[in-house]
């Protein structure tokens, strides 16, 4: 019998679960020596619908979307990206995901990305 041929995930979509509730950076998908992560769809909602802010980072230092307020009264209650074939936004090689929230409130959802 032949071994099995390992499968490059390189450019395969892969799923990620959102559920943090941490005031400041919070990781989503870990950093990938040499890797970009490519954003290609996401979910984001505050399940209790507190007000609070998202914006999604490339490691610490670097954001990748503006400042995007959901749940309260005055902001939507959720954050759909649907699924893009180039992707929204990328990572720099070798850096995490970041998802910064404005504020200790529980934001779930999930999103699919692919590395590069």
């Amino acid at each position: 019998m032949a071994a099995a041929t390992p499968i490059n995930v390189r450019n395969v979509p892969q799923y990620a679960p959102i559920s943090i509730n941490s005031n400041g950076d919070n990781t989503v998908v870990n950093a990938v020596t040499g890797q970009t992560i490519v954003v290609l769809g996401y979910v984001l909602v505050p399940p209790n619908n507190t007000a609070v802010t998202v914006t999604f980072k490339s490691g610490a230092s670097t954001s990748l979307s503006g400042a995007m307020p959901i749940g309260g009264a005055n902001n939507p209650p959720h954050l759909v990206a649907p699924d893009a074939d180039h992707g929204h936004f990328a990572t720099a090689a070798g850096q995490a995901l970041v998802v910064n929230l404005s504020g200790a409130s529980l934001v779930a959802g999930h999103l699919t990305y692919m590395l590069q």
